[in-house]
């Protein structure tokens, strides 16, 4: 789990590099669209989380993703969101190699052991290719 937008940075060649080889790459999980997403569209207060999946050091999956400050009830909790939500797309999971319900699992096992700083987690929108189980996609 990284996090912080300075890791766009960090990240880039191994993402784009994943998404290339992709079976059925969208421009909607790109570092460059998501960075130039974030760069415009991003709120004050919003934190940019990235979950990596690797493999022998490969980088093999990716969720990207938003963690916003959002008010309910007077209380103030913490949102994780798909990052391509920002610019009202339709985002996925970056993943090669391995199939998306096993970088799925990758990536809940991490955002679990992260359970401490948020309250919600939002996949409205979510490619259903992405789904965290094939049985849901089906």
């Amino acid at each position: 789990m990284l996090r912080g937008a300075a890791h766009f940075d960090v990240l880039a060649a191994a993402w784009q590099a994943a998404v290339d080889r992709m079976a059925r790459p969208s421009l909607f999980v790109t570092p460059a669209f998501l960075h130039t997403a974030w760069q415009h569209l991003a709120e004050p207060g919003d934190e940019a989380w990235f979950v990596v999946v690797r493999q022998h050091g490969e980088l093999v999956g990716l969720l990207p993703l938003v963690r916003r400050r959002e008010p309910s009830s007077r209380v103030i909790r913490h949102v994780l969101m798909h990052m391509g939500l920002l610019g009202g797309d339709r985002p996925g999971l970056v993943h090669h190699t391995v199939p998306a319900d096993v970088v799925w699992q990758a990536a809940l096992a991490a955002l679990h052991r992260e359970r401490r700083h948020w309250e919600a987690l939002d996949l409205r929108e979510l490619d259903a290719s992405a789904w965290p189980v094939r049985e849901v996609a089906a």
